[in-house]
């Protein structure tokens, strides 16, 4: 893959087949996010809490044991929303929170795709038309994951002052990114000058756990 074809692509999963996007934790936080946007199809609240596990376990926060346990979860709630006569697209997504519990990478691919079909099934007759719309979301959310692996970022550690630190420690534990652009301030205040970490704080986002400047401050890989 090139540097073009990584910043042009609309197919998520291919962009963390690169050699340098390879973490399991950060393939996980995407699946997660990716779940997390047709989460409002699914009314029950048990969803919701699986998918705040899964991101969990990624950041090491609990054991695989607890994910045992969400999966039994998981099948209750599924079995509820089946018998309760769940829609099409209501099924796709229940689907992706069942692959962000699963181990292993093609799950997690799975699990983007699922999130692509539940806007696909909900978009009908346009159904390949949503697919589409909602992959090229994903990218962008794969791309505040990923940093852009043909530009490797150094990141200087007297960069991560008090008030670097604890915005992105709030903003990652709140689960609310709206201060991005308070933390490019703050990182340029403490020195930081780099052009892509300062324009990535400051785009629109989406932004989400996983974020590379925020996981940069935080030392999470």
């Amino acid at each position: 893959m090139t540097e073009a074809e990584w910043l042009s692509s609309r197919r998520p999963y291919d962009l963390i087949y690169h050699p340098k996007c390879r973490s399991d934790r950060k393939r996980r936080l995407l699946a997660c996010a990716c779940v997390s946007r047709v989460l409002h199809f699914l009314l029950d609240e048990r969803f919701s809490q699986i998918v705040i596990v899964c991101e969990r376990y990624a950041d090491g926060g609990v054991k695989w044991a607890d994910i045992i346990t969400t999966r039994k979860t998981y099948r209750a709630a599924a079995a509820d929303l089946r018998s309760s006569g769940g829609l099409e697209y209501q099924n796709h997504a229940a689907n992706g929170v069942r692959s962000v519990t699963e181990k292993e990478f093609m799950s997690f691919k799975m699990a983007i795709e699922d999130a692509q079909h539940a806007i696909g099934a909900y978009s009908r007759p346009e159904f390949l038309e949503g697919c589409a719309s909602e992959s090229a979301e994903q990218v962008v959310l794969t791309h505040d994951i990923f940093s852009n692996p043909f530009r490797p970022v150094i990141f200087d550690p007297s960069w991560r002052t008090e008030a670097v630190v604890g915005l992105a420690r709030g903003m990652y534990e709140s689960r609310d990114f709206a201060p991005m652009p308070v933390l490019a301030d703050a990182l340029e205040d403490a020195g930081c000058s780099d052009a892509d970490i300062l324009a990535h704080c400051r785009r629109p986002g989406p932004h989400v756990r996983g974020c590379w400047v925020v996981d940069l401050v935080l030392g999470k890989a």
